[in-house]
């Protein structure tokens, strides 16, 4: 599917490809239960929607998460390194990114208190860290039971602010979703 695009975006996602964008997103998983907005406008099969941030553009206080760093890294491809990020990941992670409302918008919410001025932290996965610090096809780390154990409590923790959300902001929720529907009659 061709990109859809805003302003001077053609130009940037044109020269860049998606498969090297830190930023890419899916956001029509399975896991979220939502298809995308032009799905249900009609206009694309079934093939998911990904999201991607054009960061040249000028920052706009209500669409920052994009900015959000990891609370860990990962600095070589083993089995050791992956279950060291996912410890010290989850240690620092103060905040998730979520479904929020129609697809392809998502929200930021935190997952603990966060003090004024703090970082706001989140989880990449390894997968996103393993595609930074692999350049070649022997740097494949084999997912063991336990680094999908881990994967496992990263999908846990997004399904329970997930539904976290969805209860405590259910109107806005609503509101939005109405709002966002008016802009595809």
């Amino acid at each position: 599917m061709e990109g859809i695009f805003v302003s001077n975006d053609e130009e940037y996602f044109t020269s860049r490809p998606s498969s090297t964008s830190p930023y890419l997103h899916c956001t029509d998983q399975h896991l979220f239960q939502r298809a995308s907005f032009l799905q249900q406008a009609g206009l694309e099969n079934d093939d998911p929607l990904y999201l991607d941030v054009n960061s040249n553009l000028p920052n706009e206080s209500i669409w920052l998460s994009h900015m959000i760093n990891d609370g860990a890294t990962i600095s070589s491809p083993s089995q050791e390194t992956v279950l060291d990020y996912y410890k010290a990941s989850k240690l620092a992670k103060n905040c998730i990114h979520i479904p929020f409302g129609p697809s392809p918008i998502i929200a930021t919410v935190t997952t603990k208190k966060v003090k004024k001025g703090q970082e706001f932290l989140t989880t990449y996965g390894s997968t996103y860290w393993l595609g930074v610090v692999s350049n070649d096809t022997q740097d494949v780390v084999t997912i063991t039971p336990e680094i999908q154990a881990q994967i496992q409590t990263t999908a846990v923790d997004l399904t329970k602010s997930m539904a976290s959300v969805s209860v405590v902001y259910a109107n806005q929720i609503k509101a939005f979703e109405t709002e966002f529907n008016k802009l595809l009659l």
